[in-house]
């Protein structure tokens, strides 16, 4: 049985289809759709694996971060985090759904970014965007 949290998308299987894209081109932005009420905007789930597959299953803030062994990908457990969220999409002409704004960090990492103190998150944020 796989269990996903609310509100994350499981994108944890079959990692060995996925491909490495050596150059992305841009796109333009996907239209919204409703989800619960509210207002989304849509997430490719190849692109969340091709951008953790491309850091090489290592958390970007700190590449000795270790997890768990994925069942699906034998690798370490992973997230996909877009670094411009996609909340922001209405700012921009082109998607924010691309792998140069989705970046592999671990669960803790993660969670810290979204529900840690604001001194905490901008400290991780700032490695990211260095």
């Amino acid at each position: 049985m796989n269990h996903t949290p609310q509100g994350f998308t499981n994108i944890d299987s079959d990692f060995s289809k996925v491909k490495i894209a050596e150059e992305e081109k841009s796109e333009n932005r996907k239209k919204t759709k409703m989800e619960s009420g509210r207002e989304v905007w849509p997430r490719d789930p190849k692109k969340a694996k091709q951008a953790i597959k491309q850091a090489e299953f290592k958390c970007e803030i700190d590449d000795t971060h270790e997890t768990f062994v994925s069942e699906a990908s034998r690798k370490n457990y992973m997230e996909a985090h877009h670094l411009i969220p996609l909340r922001m999409q209405h700012d921009f002409e082109n998607s924010l759904d691309v792998i140069g704004n989705i970046v592999s960090i671990c669960p803790n990492c993660h969670r810290l970014i979204h529900y840690g103190r604001d001194k905490d998150k901008k400290k991780v944020l700032e490695l990211l965007f260095e």
